[in-house]
């Protein structure tokens, strides 16, 4: 039997893996001249959960600000703040500040392969007394902003937490897959099963041949006469805006009835500039890291919280 994610988890290991380079991400960042079009999502092996989203400064002497949230991944607790991140080469050195602008978490790490994926130490700043500036390891994998989801067959080894979300995982599980691939990769997509804390959905998601082609679903939607988001363009202008005022906007631009279920969080805020894109890559954008999702329900949407 092949040791579980869990029990091969280590610091130092983790560090091992994060000695390879970036040059397409740095050749991006450097064409862009910044780094907004990014988002992070990953873990804090002390128990986090964490996404770095939707922008909320632009790049400023390398430096970029995101809406940052956290939730425990067992039991309950939750942090909110700005995460100003900044990119040395294939070094990622990071500043979580609090919603009152204290300084609280720092973070160190380096870039991996195509720089998809960012490795390092997390530790609390400001803080005295035992285990102060005790120091975990996290990981992130790097999402663009807004997500366009490849029509591409699914490998777990490659795989970013976006990606893995969309094929029907949820977001503890898509951390979870990629976790276990970045100290050992899979050789096979069933060695993910063994994977500690799926759900029975996410077996499940894993049992239907993640390497399989993905369904097309604007096929699906034009045979059946349904709407189809990715034809559909909106442009996203937001400063310090919730979710229920980016939707109004939304809907104020396409026309279409969209329905928000009991439970999702419409407070979270969001500040994009002249964000351009479909109403699919919108709304992936919007509930990316949110444990929601959308669906297409006859001439609406439906956004609703991600069954457990």
């Amino acid at each position: 039997m092949r040791p579980t994610p869990a029990t091969r988890f280590s610091a130092r290991r983790l560090f091992l893996c994060a000695v390879l380079t970036l040059a397409p991400l740095s050749r991006a960042i450097a064409e862009e001249g910044t780094m907004a079009w990014l988002a992070w999502q990953g873990r804090e092996t002390d128990g986090w959960d964490f996404a770095a989203t939707a922008p909320v400064a632009g790049a400023q002497d390398g430096q970029v600000t995101y809406a940052y949230s956290a939730r425990r991944t067992t039991g309950e607790g939750e942090r909110r703040g700005r995460l100003e991140v900044s990119l040395f080469g294939h070094r990622v050195k990071a500043l979580l500040r609090d919603e009152h602008g204290k300084e609280v978490r720092a973070y160190d790490g380096s870039l991996g392969p195509e720089g998809r994926v960012v490795f390092g130490q997390a530790w609390d700043v400001g803080t005295s007394g035992p285990g102060a500036e005790t120091r975990v390891p996290w990981w992130a994998t790097t999402e663009t902003a807004p997500i366009g989801m490849p029509a591409r067959p699914l490998d777990l080894n490659a795989a970013s937490v976006a990606e893995l979300e969309a094929r029907g995982l949820s977001p503890a599980g898509a951390r979870t897959i990629v976790q276990g691939r970045l100290l050992t990769p899979y050789e096979t997509s069933a060695e993910a099963l063994e994977a500690p804390g799926l759900t029975a959905a996410d077996l499940e998601v894993l049992r239907r041949r993640p390497d399989a082609e993905p369904p097309d679903p604007g096929k699906e939607a034009h045979a059946e006469g349904k709407l189809h988001p990715a034809d559909l363009r909106v442009t996203l202008n937001l400063v310090g805006a919730p979710l229920s005022d980016a939707l109004d906007l939304i809907r104020s631009q396409t026309g279409v009835t969209l329905r928000v279920d009991p439970g999702v969080e419409v407070e979270r805020t969001f500040s994009v500039k002249g964000m351009e894109m479909s109403l699919e890559e919108a709304l992936d954008f919007l509930l990316m890291g949110s444990g929601c999702t959308w669906r297409v329900d006859g001439d609406g949407i439906v956004i609703e919280r991600r069954a457990k």
